[in-house]
């Protein structure tokens, strides 16, 4: 065998060898982000409850409950309970009822703290539209709120709807 023959069989055996390379890389970057996108839809569905348990509370105005079970610790320090039974109060007498909501954006981050999911909702409530923005930590095995703002984007006239 000559060097020309040489050099064929070996550029054949590298090319097999990065083709398979090539196509394990493939595979295991499809099946690393299918269970990115599957765990993520999991964890949408449980954060969706939770801003549903909070528009609950504050239909019922079972602020105390919540408060202590369902924040973080960080949001206890920053937040007193008054301010939360305030700020739940303020939400339900501008806006009123959810209606329903719709994802707009949710991220997931690994922090020295722990995981924290970052969502925003555009919502629609009885007197009008706004956007629910809700950063929650995973704490004791459950996920707590560490935020929760609604900024109202649109308001409809209550007074016309009333009548």
């Amino acid at each position: 065998m000559n060097i020309k023959d040489h050099f064929k069989v070996n550029v054949r055996k590298v090319t097999k060898i990065g083709l398979i390379v090539v196509t394990v890389g493939i595979a295991a970057f499809v099946f690393f982000f299918g269970l990115l996108l599957v765990n993520n839809q999991r964890f949408e569905g449980k954060i969706s409850q939770r801003i549903d348990s909070m528009f609950v509370t504050i239909e019922n105005k079972t602020y105390v409950q919540t408060y202590s079970q369902d924040t973080t610790e960080e949001l206890r320090r920053e937040v007193a309970i008054e301010n939360f039974v305030k700020i739940g109060d303020m939400i339900s007498s501008n806006l009123g009822e959810l209606k329903s909501k719709t994802l707009r954006k949710f991220t997931c981050n690994y922090r020295f703290s722990g995981r924290v999911i970052d969502v925003t909702y555009d919502g629609i409530f009885e007197n009008g539209q706004g956007e629910i923005v809700a950063s929650l930590k995973q704490a004791d095995g459950d996920w707590k709120f560490s935020t929760f703002h609604v900024r109202i984007t649109k308001m409809t006239d209550v007074t016309a709807s009333r009548q």
